[in-house]
């Protein structure tokens, strides 16, 4: 059990992410984290279930054992203290909560971790970490193990962002079976893609999303706005002739006015 001795230099550094504080413990030489801290600048909503659900290494901050007096929290200053209650986890377990992170920012806030904290820590000293020894193979043996559990976590999410491509062919075969090299789709096939009859469909636009403008059949001003429709024009005979298309975001908009809760994505198949 790793113990808290304020003898030993123990030192809380409060880090900035994005307006948040994210603040590190040193405990015998090795950085800990506050769990909530970083549980919460990852967008978890219920920081305690994500520790316990994902860390495998959470701990009080005060331990079983500890050499941290009852009336002693321990702090840089006032702002920044800690009970003995306040969950601390580490290096490896703080990684764990950036894999399974939904929030864009994790990115960024592993860039911190890995670019800055870290880093910044070791470079001054921060954390009394000792400068790794590569004839000791305690060491490398603890290096080996956090590379294992590191690529362990990669290889899930990478696994996991190649079902998402997986699960999303289906849906990108049939779009592309009906769309243009524009990604557009003139009103036929966006009846097609929509369930529609051709003719039922455009007499439905009419209603409300388009109108004749000389011989051509033009999306309303508002519509054509909000990226539901766009407008090509060729040139036939020194004359300009114009053709409206329906958007891939047209195609979910109308889909919704249309009540089609599921696009025929089988036929894909």
């Amino acid at each position: 059990m790793t113990k808290i001795n304020p003898n030993n230099g123990t030192t809380l550094v409060p880090f900035d992410f994005e307006g948040a504080t994210v603040r590190v413990l040193d405990i015998d030489g090795e950085p800990w984290f506050v769990a909530k801290d970083v549980a919460t600048v990852l967008g978890y909503s219920n920081p305690q279930k994500a520790v316990r659900d994902h860390c495998k290494g959470p701990r009080p901050v005060g331990g079983n054992e500890s050499f941290l007096p009852l009336d002693r929290p321990v702090g840089v200053n006032e702002s920044f203290t800690l009970d003995r209650q306040t969950v601390i986890i580490p290096e490896r377990d703080v990684y764990r909560l950036i894999m399974r992170s939904n929030l864009p920012s994790a990115e960024r806030f592993e860039e911190l971790v890995v670019g800055d904290i870290l880093p910044t820590i070791r470079k001054t000293g921060s954390y009394g970490i000792p400068r790794i020894d590569v004839r000791d193979p305690s060491q490398l043996s603890q290096i080996a193990i956090q590379l294992i559990e590191v690529n362990k976590e990669l290889t899930v999410r990478a696994e996991r962002a190649e079902q998402q491509v997986e699960a999303a062919k289906p849906k990108t075969q049939f779009y592309d079976k009906y769309a243009n090299a524009d990604g557009l789709y003139n009103l036929q096939n966006a009846a097609r893609v929509l369930c529609q009859g051709p003719n039922k469909f455009v007499g439905w636009l009419k209603q409300g999303y388009l109108f004749y403008q000389g011989t051509a059949l033009v999306p309303k001003v508002k519509y054509r706005e909000m990226g539901v429709f766009e407008v090509k024009a060729t040139v036939v005979d020194d004359k300009a002739r114009y053709q409206t298309f329906v958007t891939p975001k047209g195609i979910q908009y109308l889909a919704k006015k249309l009540g089609v809760d599921r696009l025929p994505l089988e036929e894909a198949a």
